[in-house]
């Protein structure tokens, strides 16, 4: 699934017991992550239940050992693993028996970029988890996340002004962001950004930050 699937799911309050978030595009892994966290973990319980390992450091018996860990005061544990795809075959292995029977009380999320489809570990999270793909946007699609980031600030950006600020900025939803935020500043308390706007602030990020633009 891709993850705007994944956020209607998440809305609709069905979460699986174990994830594999595949692929390079890293800012809405992190975002899909801040969710499914804000989703099932209570904020005073953090420190008990939630988790995060690097398959470079750990083997697979020890993150089978935080899952299966009761979480504390809350409904779930969520686990987070960097970099499985560098594990061995036989950690691989390891992990993908234990999705065949995961913790209902744990949700494990994995993470890493292109993932091998014959890999058991990879047929395993298909059937008893879900795996949701994190790939760069089209063009299209870039521009449509920059109008829906922009309206959840309450603003509108006006065609030209989106146009220049992509031709500008280039595809990285972190440079994006971050130059977005800037410009909900500089534009305050004006509704609509516009190109000129744009033209003042997008690209000046080596001279002027979020703090230079509140001063």
């Amino acid at each position: 699934m891709k993850y705007q699937q994944f956020l209607r799911e998440l809305e609709a309050g069905r979460t699986a017991p174990a994830y594999l978030f595949e692929g390079e595009e890293d800012y809405l892994k992190e975002e899909a992550l801040k969710k499914l966290k804000e989703r099932i973990i209570l904020p005073d319980y953090e420190d008990f239940n939630y988790e995060e390992l690097s398959a470079l450091d750990v083997p697979a018996a020890q993150i089978i050992e935080s899952v299966s860990t009761l979480p504390l005061k809350g409904p779930h544990r969520l686990v987070v693993v960097d970099a499985v795809d560098k594990w061995s075959e036989k950690d691989q292995r390891t992990l993908a028996s234990y999705l065949e029977n995961p913790v209902k009380s744990s949700c494990l999320v994995c993470l890493t970029g292109k993932f091998d489809r014959r890999r058991k570990l990879y047929q395993e999270f298909q059937k008893n988890g879900k795996i949701v793909s994190f790939y760069p946007l089209w063009d299209e699609e870039i521009i449509d996340w920059v109008q829906q980031r922009i309206r959840k600030e309450g603003k509108e950006i006006d065609p030209q002004a989106l146009i220049y600020l992509k031709e500008r900025i280039g595809n990285d939803l972190h440079n994006l962001n971050q130059e977005i935020e800037k410009l909900i500043i500089f534009t305050h308390p004006a509704r609509i950004i516009k190109k000129e706007d744009v033209e003042k602030v997008a690209g000046e990020g080596k001279g002027v930050g979020v703090f230079d633009l509140m001063g």
